[in-house]
């Protein structure tokens, strides 16, 4: 995980940037995704990013096989990922 990308938590979301096509891209993950296929346990603060930082690797390859080429994501339009897109 490279430290400018700062994951952090919000309403219930994952708020992370990965790289694709050349450039960062934001992405919200949901808590019951990362619950589901990330082992976040529990409702406390910093559940989501612990999970992360145990999962980076893999949670950044599954979000790339989400994200669709060309599109173009912003802080207005993220790529949103729920449990049933893993």
């Amino acid at each position: 995980m490279d430290e400018f990308l700062n994951p952090r938590e919000k309403d219930d979301m994952l708020n992370i940037r990965v790289m694709f096509e050349g450039r960062t891209i934001p992405v919200l993950i949901s808590r019951e995704a990362m619950s589901d296929h990330f082992g976040a346990e529990g409702n406390g603060p910093g559940e989501l990013v612990k999970a992360y930082v145990a999962n980076s690797k893999e949670i950044d390859d599954k979000v790339l096989t989400r994200a669709v080429p060309g599109q173009a994501y912003d802080r207005n339009n993220p790529l949103v990922i729920h449990t049933k897109d893993l």
